[in-house]
């Protein structure tokens, strides 16, 4: 006769909590919210003195990529034992390429704004950054997720 194994049981509404993949969704669609409020809101401020793509990396990708990487490794991107996968320098090298891709996409997307659009609005502006952030920031995910925040020997 064997002994019977006991495993924890979730509680019915935590169960989806399991999911290492939902987890992840959760908290960096969390850091992403507030990400995307700092990124528009310093981007209208920027845009007020700066060209579009000038206020578009300065404000809105750069800083903003900083810290939502580094908020990304704390927070999303974790081992079991709850610590950040990879050090602070990979993370922020990882991050700094897939800005360059971020860039370029959310960049386009404002260029072509402005070459369909004679004179576009800064909340023309903002509905194009933030639409194209967004399809833009679902490619970032699952390259921070399956390359910047790999586990090592998976």
């Amino acid at each position: 006769m064997g002994v019977l194994e006991r495993r924890p049981q979730w509680p019915s509404g935590l169960a989806f909590w399991r999911n290492e993949l939902v987890r992840q969704v959760v908290r960096f669609s969390a850091i992403g919210v507030v990400s995307t409020g700092f990124t528009a809101l310093t981007y209208s401020v920027l845009r007020i003195w700066w060209p579009v793509i000038i206020a578009n990396l300065a404000a809105a990708q750069v800083i903003t990529t900083v810290l939502n990487t580094e908020a990304n490794r704390r927070w999303t991107f974790l081992t079991e034992a709850r610590r950040p996968i990879t050090s602070y320098g990979r993370a922020q090298l990882g991050g700094a390429i897939i800005f360059g891709l971020y860039f370029a996409f959310t960049s386009s997307a404002l260029l072509g704004l402005h070459a369909f659009v004679s004179s576009p609005s800064a909340l023309d502006d903002v509905v194009v950054l933030l639409l194209s952030s967004l399809v833009a920031t679902i490619g970032r995910f699952f390259l921070l997720r399956l390359w910047t925040f790999a586990h090592q020997g998976r």
